[in-house]
């Protein structure tokens, strides 16, 4: 044990108790459904049948403890709806907080991978510094804290990216298993891993071969390297096998026969739908193939100022150091791919691996800037304000925004950034409140319980209660618009009540005599 353990331990503990405490706030979002029929379809029928489009670890996990406390699949065709039956059609339920609990050893791994890495490049407190900042960061508290994929791809990538580094710096038989082990994570939780992790492996390793071509040749030749590598590609292999319960067949009916053949499936589907693209939303207009500039801008608005201003000391005061370039390699390596090839742009959280090596940058920020004398009130104060703004944010992590973004933040982004299907259940406490028995509802994920049901018109509103999630409230609004321009619609005139950070409800005076308004 060394002088910090207990340290990175009290880190870990603070960030889970703020992650722990989201659980019964959000009510399961658009995707969580999906994840824990999947998962649960595995484990109670050891198929995996209903999506390939995800590789089967983090569903697993969400699953698990929702499994092990006596829930089984209900045998709905449709993977949401099984999701939802699964967690008993109530937006906060016990199998949801269960599948919520199941993602909190990927946030552990993802944390002692970050602080792994960093103490094998910057030493032991900058690997401190770097924990600190990465556990306090909205965007990873968030997605920890939900039953999905993303937060498993970020430790998937942290663990590989730091067993990589620790096989580099002594190759062994041992440590290229161990980099097997750390590849097979990342890619058992997510398929964007697959063009992720060379190109983070790459930005990582490039600023040391460049420094030192000779030795980086001499390493590449070594047959004894390659040979290890090999054994560690040879353990990913095995294990994501293994993840799919070592099946064996034909890809989807055809072709020759192999193992894994959801796997392959599901690499074939990602790229569908990476050509078809997906409806996203940017500072006010709409693409079938998202936009290039997607990411930089979720990074810059959905991550705090004090943060982004220690990565930027870190970059501006350590160009000469090859520890902050590695780190701000491999970062960039995941943004560019992400960038130039991505197409389905819907959050943040596609690019969540980028928070772990951007907060070794960071902390070598604030390490240049504290230990200038003339900058050390300066590195003060952006931790402090980090500190406090973050804890500020509690417990809307999800919807977070800093202060670039401005109270509005649904005219720049919306889907998973903003509003995710989360505040249904605040929704439900606020027309229980009101003693309200109807609403005319536009949802995109689970609805209030005891409340009859109405459509939601973009025409009229309904007398009484009106409420939409802002996500599918903001795409068919623009769509509509796009159909017909200069439409102007009934909700934009009136003012709204907005419930969370992710829902407008309205009230309309009922008037039997108002044609305007929608009958019952």
């Amino acid at each position: 044990m060394t002088r910090t353990w207990w340290i990175v331990a009290l880190l870990i503990l603070l960030g889970t108790v703020r992650i722990a405490s989201t659980w019964t706030t959000y009510a399961y979002t658009s995707d969580e459904p999906a994840h824990i029929a999947c998962g649960m379809e595995w484990l109670d029928h050891g198929t995996y049948h209903y999506e390939d489009q995800h590789p089967p670890l983090a569903r697993i996990a969400a699953a698990l403890l929702p499994y092990l406390h006596g829930a089984r699949s209900k045998g709905l065709s449709n993977m949401s709806e099984e999701g939802s039956a699964i967690f008993d059609n109530a937006p906060v339920s016990l199998n949801l907080t269960l599948a919520r609990a199941g993602m909190l050893p990927f946030f552990w791994i993802a944390c002692l991978s970050l602080s792994w890495l960093a103490r094998q490049f910057c030493g032991e407190w900058t690997a401190v510094i770097a924990l600190a900042l990465f556990s306090t960061l909205p965007p990873i508290l968030a997605h920890a804290g939900l039953a999905t994929t993303d937060m498993a791809l970020t430790a998937g990538m942290s663990s590989a990216l730091a067993s990589l580094s620790f096989w580099v710096r002594k190759p062994s038989t041992g440590r290229a298993a161990l980099l097997g082990v750390g590849i097979a994570s990342a890619v058992g939780a997510k398929f964007s891993s697959l063009p992720f992790l060379p190109a983070a492996a790459a930005g990582l390793l490039l600023p040391l071969a460049l420094k030192n071509p000779a030795r980086a040749r001499d390493f590449l030749l070594r047959s004894k390297h390659l040979a290890q590598f090999a054994s560690a590609l040879a353990v990913t292999a095995l294990l994501v096998w293994a993840l799919y319960r070592f099946s064996w067949g034909h890809v989807r009916g055809t072709g020759p026969l192999r193992p894994a053949p959801e796997f392959w499936a599901g690499i074939k589907t990602v790229r569908w739908h990476n050509r078809a693209g997906a409806l996203s939303w940017l500072f006010g207009a709409l693409s079938p193939r998202g936009f290039f500039w997607f990411y930089p801008v979720s990074l810059a608005l959905k991550s705090p100022l004090p943060w982004l201003l220690l990565v930027a000391a870190g970059v501006a005061l350590g160009w000469r150091n090859l520890r902050m370039w590695s780190a701000l390699g491999a970062a960039l390596g995941v943004l560019l791919v992400a960038m130039i090839f991505g197409h389905i742009d819907l959050g943040i959280r596609h690019i969540l691996p980028v928070y772990a090596c951007l907060s070794v940058v960071a902390a070598l920020g604030l390490n240049s800037l504290w230990e200038r004398r003339k900058t050390r009130v300066l590195a003060a104060a952006l931790g402090l304000w980090l500190a406090i703004g973050t804890a500020l944010a509690h417990p809307d992590y999800l919807p977070y925004f800093n202060e670039l973004a401005g109270s509005r933040p649904e005219r720049i982004l919306i889907d998973s950034d903003l509003d995710w299907g989360q505040d249904e259940l605040r929704l439900e406490h606020r027309l229980a409140a009101a003693h309200a028995t109807r609403v005319a509802l536009l949802s995109s994920a689970s609805a209030p319980r005891g409340m009859e049901l109405d459509p939601f018109s973009f025409d009229a509103p309904q007398a009484g209660w009106n409420a939409a999630d802002i996500t599918p409230l903001t795409l068919r609004t623009a769509q509509a618009r796009q159909r017909e321009p200069g439409r102007t619609f009934w909700f934009e005139r009136m003012p709204a009540e907005r419930i969370g950070k992710g829902i407008l409800l309205w009230w309309v005076d009922p008037d039997p005599g108002d044609p305007r308004l929608q009958p019952h």
